[in-house]
């Protein structure tokens, strides 16, 4: 039996698909150069901005001790909310996560790598929900 390929319905492209495909696109190129970080900043700030303005955070019950989970919803689909986000792993504040990555760049993060991965994580997670 011939298989056959599933095509999603695209969404309307909103704010964070430029900036999500100029970084891909760069990221093939030179996924560690400057110009690359540049972009991923910018998508940072588009989403963070995305986020603010046209979602709402939902809180969450954790069932694992010390851990505070929430999630966010588009305001104008609430029935749809993002992946759970680790509050101690997220921060909203743009200017704080650009300074914490200019640190990283020149070698002296304020917090550790795995913690600034799994931070860009979370962001990136809610960029590809916001997105998709």
């Amino acid at each position: 039996m011939a298989r056959t390929k599933r095509t999603a319905a695209k969404r309307e492209a909103g704010p964070l698909r430029v900036p999500y495909e100029a970084l891909k696109k760069r990221a093939k190129e030179d996924y560690g150069g400057e110009a690359t970080g540049r972009l991923i900043m910018d998508l940072v700030r588009v989403a963070l901005a995305y986020l603010k303005d046209e979602a709402t955070p939902i809180e969450l019950i954790s069932r694992v001790p010390a851990k505070d989970y929430f999630s966010y919803a588009l305001k104008t689909a609430s029935e749809k909310p993002s992946s759970p986000i680790n509050r101690d792993l997220f921060n909203p504040n743009f200017i704080d996560v650009e300074t914490q990555w200019a640190a990283w760049e020149v070698g002296k993060p304020s917090m550790g790598l795995a913690t600034l991965i799994d931070t860009m994580g979370t962001r990136t997670l809610c960029v590809k929900w916001a997105m998709w």
